[in-house]
């Protein structure tokens, strides 16, 4: 079984910003999910160092994250594919979950974040996961992220509130 620590919109100068109950995760999960607005280049470079990440961009990410890191990209854990996307316009949430989807092809999970509500649903056989703001930034309604586990091509994710 591999297990995945999701994030996004930590909005984060530092990994001290992190929930203590986060960084714990850190070092007891198989790999880290970031689905954009890290912010600073900074953040991204101490959570990368402290373990296996996969990360794209977000719309509030610095000039050089934007230009260190994907818009989109796809993982396969287990035989389980997984999208991880921050979308692209910004703006309202209204129709997020049409616009992931749209973003990939052949995909059994898409991980995105923007909305900064934790959030999850499962259309077209595509299950769905939003973490939500691990720092509860604005217009967070509380501190979330996700864990995700991949068996033998099968997956299960809780949402997790800090």
């Amino acid at each position: 079984m591999k297990t995945l620590l999701i994030l996004s919109d930590t909005h984060s100068t530092s990994l001290k910003q992190l929930p203590k109950q986060i960084l714990d995760k850190l070092s007891e999960v198989d790999l880290v999910l970031h689905a954009g607005d890290h912010t600073e280049e900074g953040f991204y470079d101490e959570l990368s160092s402290a373990c296996k990440l996969y990360a794209v961009h977000g719309n509030m990410d610095s000039q050089e994250l934007k230009h260190k890191l994907p818009r989109s990209l796809t993982i396969e854990v287990k035989g389980v594919k997984i999208g991880l996307t921050h979308p692209a316009e910004g703006g309202l949430p209204l129709g997020i979950e049409k616009r992931v989807i749209s973003a990939f092809k052949d995909v059994d999970v898409i991980v995105y974040g923007h909305t900064h509500r934790a959030s999850h649903s499962k259309r077209d056989n595509i299950l769905l996961i939003n973490p939500g703001s691990a720092t509860g930034a604005f217009p967070a309604l509380s501190k979330t992220y996700a864990i995700l586990r991949v068996e033998d091509e099968k997956v299960s994710f809780e949402i997790i509130k800090v």
